[in-house]
């Protein structure tokens, strides 16, 4: 019998390959930045996602080449987008446990900026099996294991939610009584996010906890879990909404009283973090609040637009009209309208 003959493998060009490796960490920015912003719709949304994917299939083709074009990128750049791009990549190779070693050896020069990369690529899949193996190693050895890469793990599984499965849910929920008492404040944040969804009772001591990122995440979790009750019928957690609107609003206070004092990276930072809590507040507190008017006057004019269009109460749009009035204030806060004579002046809503 002849042997099979089989076409010899496709040549790699290099530059095609690198340009894979670019446009991937690039799509997956415009989508990561694009999902709260206000003039981005879904349409565009999903056009970055197929560009991405597009340019993720190119590097898998590429087996080891797209992998070495890809960790080049994370060497010049050492950011987000090249994380996700690495680590994707590297769950899904046979190699996936050097691979991830050479990522980290990366991007854990350069943690704050590095991790929602990671994050997002842990919880990008809609199967978790992938990470499911490495969220467990990491986790599971504790203080072996650098503090940011277990923010990391503690934010991806929150992330995924119930969609681990009950069993590694307890798994993983058996883990926090440690890391919620551990001494590090982002650590113990992150786990915050994660017991919202798989044990909210906990929340409660953590809304003491003496830092405000950590009682802020608490708060936004026991709202969360407040949400999830009603909307399943159930009785919503005995703590309450109003505890958990209570200190959401004292560290929404604290953290836009101190945007004046920063600069640089730290206040896009603390702008991108106030952003969230924000809008969780916003959703979340009473209408007619006697507080919203002062939160208003702290917060920064698009803060302000963005707490208004979340809050959803009428008696605030002459607010909202007076800082739309001028042609370069910051109004592009509601998606698909555009500024057109109307009787009042108010910008009319348009089909995007």
């Amino acid at each position: 019998m002849d042997p099979v003959v089989r076409p010899a493998p496709a040549p790699v060009i290099p530059a095609l390959v690198a340009r894979h490796a670019g446009d991937a960490a690039f799509y997956w920015q415009q989508h990561d930045a694009s999902l709260g912003a206000p003039l981005v719709g879904l349409p565009q949304i999903l056009e970055y996602g197929r560009l991405l994917d597009a340019h993720l299939d190119g590097l898998r083709v590429d087996g080891d080449a797209g992998w070495a074009a890809a960790l080049n990128e994370l060497k010049r750049w050492n950011g987000a987008p090249e994380v996700f791009v690495t680590t994707l990549l590297a769950l899904e190779s046979q190699a996936s446990g050097d691979r991830l070693a050479g990522m980290w050896a990366i991007a854990s020069t350069r943690p704050e900026r590095t991790l929602r990369g990671l994050v997002s690529a842990l919880a990008w899949h809609e199967d978790p099996a992938p990470a499911l193996v490495w969220l467990r190693h990491w986790l599971g050895h504790g203080d072996g294991v650098p503090v940011p890469l277990q923010v990391a793990c503690w934010r991806a599984l929150a992330l995924r939610g119930r969609g681990v499965g009950d069993g590694e849910g307890r798994r993983f929920a058996g883990l926090l009584p440690a890391t919620l008492a551990a001494p590090d404040v982002h650590l113990r944040a992150a786990a915050c996010r994660f017991t919202a969804v798989w044990d909210a009772g906990r929340l409660s001591a953590m809304l003491q906890d003496p830092e405000v990122a950590v009682r802020a995440e608490a708060a936004i979790g026991l709202l969360d879990a407040s949400a999830s009750a009603s909307a399943a019928g159930e009785a919503p957690h005995p703590a309450g909404r109003m505890r958990g609107v209570e200190v959401l609003w004292l560290a929404c206070h604290a953290l836009a009283q101190s945007l004046p004092t920063l600069s640089g990276w730290y206040r896009h930072r603390a702008e991108h973090r106030l952003t969230r809590w924000v809008k969780e507040l916003a959703m979340a507190a009473p209408l007619g609040h006697p507080g919203v008017a002062r939160l208003l006057e702290l917060l920064p004019p698009r803060l302000g637009l963005w707490f208004v269009l979340h809050h959803a109460d009428a008696c605030y749009l002459p607010w909202v009209e007076q800082r739309t009035t001028k042609e370069h204030s910051p109004c592009g806060w509601i998606p698909g309208m555009t500024r057109r004579a109307s009787p009042s002046g108010w910008p009319c809503p348009v089909r995007s």
